[in-house]
């Protein structure tokens, strides 16, 4: 769904049942005073898997939206603001505000839920309660340079919690306009060493988030990287927003503009 933390819609640390008010811009009037009679997308939204995971919308009248996401395998909760938009036919258009990431949600009004054109199979029923308060940092908006926005991706470093032998980097990566026959997410570290992975044609009738997965050697692990993005022939440095560390694993949040 929306956002940049990999949605492994894969624990403890909230009781994911019970509801939490996370306030934007101020107070936000509860769900239960909302007049559902606006749009059938407002209130709040629900997904609870059998794994532990937790994604909860909150869709505003006035065009923004709130997703929490709880997730199991780092006992945290992360919380992404955006805004959406009608484009007719029960479809809704996201945007998050912190990496310019875009959604489609669709509205069944048969079944009464809702669901992202990229996970079909993942259903969010209506619910009574709200989004859960973030257990981990609030990723904000990052400062933007200027120029348009072409790509950006959103991963986190460190070892396999099952194993805690292979080191990773992995995450999405997401464009936002045009089409790619190649999209590559580049880090190179100060000695040159350089790791890359190719996540295939985007954008069209192609995906326009993708996942990614990177395994530098464990020696890099407290080494910083500089990170890239490839479309097609066309190579571009990142500028680098959230960079944090969380349970042992870095996070970081990366993104590509045209001057």
């Amino acid at each position: 769904m929306s956002g940049c933390i990999t949605k492994a819609r894969s624990s403890t640390a909230i009781t994911p049942l019970t509801p939490e008010i996370v306030y934007v811009s101020g107070t936000v009037t509860p769900t239960s005073t909302i007049a559902r009679a606006q749009n059938p997308i407002i209130g709040v939204w629900r997904l609870l898997s059998s794994s532990g995971s937790d994604d909860r919308y909150r869709f505003n009248a006035d065009g923004t939206y709130v997703e929490s996401m709880y997730v199991p395998s780092t006992q945290e909760t992360y919380v992404f603001y955006g805004t959406w938009s009608t484009q007719g036919s029960n479809s809704y258009a996201l945007r998050e505000t912190a990496t310019g990431s875009t959604a489609t949600i669709i509205y069944n009004p048969a079944r009464n839920v809702i669901y992202d054109t990229k996970y079909t199979s993942l259903l969010l029923t209506l619910y009574l309660g709200d989004v859960a308060s973030a257990s981990a940092p609030t990723i904000t908006s990052q400062p933007k340079l200027s120029g348009t926005q072409l790509a950006s991706y959103t991963g986190d470093f460190g070892f396999d919690p099952t194993t805690g032998i292979v080191y990773s980097f992995k995450g999405d990566v997401s464009i936002n306009s045009g089409t790619y026959n190649s999209v590559q997410v580049i880090i190179r570290y100060p000695n040159s060493q350089t790791y890359n992975y190719d996540a295939g044609p985007m954008g069209g009738s192609n995906p326009t988030i993708k996942p990614f997965f990177i395994f530098p050697d464990t020696r890099y692990k407290n080494d910083e990287p500089t990170f890239y993005i490839q479309l097609d022939k066309n190579k571009y440095t990142m500028t680098q927003g959230q960079n944090e560390i969380r349970n042992s694993r870095r996070y970081v949040t990366c993104i590509a503009y045209q001057n």
